[in-house]
């Protein structure tokens, strides 16, 4: 199997879209592929986020769109990410569409840029309805931990 590897994302103050291709050993982490594993839409990332692989300052970087295909099956992986607060802020579209099935996420990323850190997520499903999958705050605490308040789904 071969996956093609395409990264588009805007700038500030640039209007054209730009795009960069990949090759999949520059985008999967190949320290947990086994030696003879082909990689695959499963396989683990370098990083987490497009914006990590493009080198620029996260405020200069309005919106990525990354798409993974494989080229025999057609099954792809979108993922696009909108900025705001200096890049510290995020909506994340993730859609896939793996042997037949199609699934939509969203998550919302906030920041605030008191110490220590704290950054809430939300992550919705779409299928015939959206959904809230997840909504938590996670501290970056002082000494290097972090802590996790889960909202929902509730303990209770």
């Amino acid at each position: 199997m071969t996956v093609k590897v395409q990264i588009q994302y805007h700038l500030v103050g640039i209007s054209e879209l730009c795009i960069m291709e990949l090759q999949p050993e520059e985008y999967f982490d190949l320290k947990y592929q086994d030696d003879d594993e082909e990689l695959s839409l499963d396989s683990i990332p370098i990083y987490n986020h497009a914006i990590e692989y493009l080198g620029f300052e996260n405020h200069i970087v309005l919106r990525t769109k990354t798409l993974l295909e494989d080229d025999k099956s057609h099954d792809f992986i979108e993922t696009n990410e909108i900025f705001w607060n200096d890049g510290e802020n995020r909506i994340i579209e993730n859609i896939s569409s793996i042997k037949s099935i199609r699934d939509q996420l969203f998550m919302v990323s906030i920041q605030d840029k008191k110490t220590p850190l704290k950054t809430e997520i939300i992550r919705f499903l779409n299928g015939d309805m959206l959904e809230l999958e997840y909504h938590g705050i996670i501290t970056n605490e002082i000494d290097g931990s972090q802590s996790e308040i889960i909202i929902y789904p509730s303990s209770k």
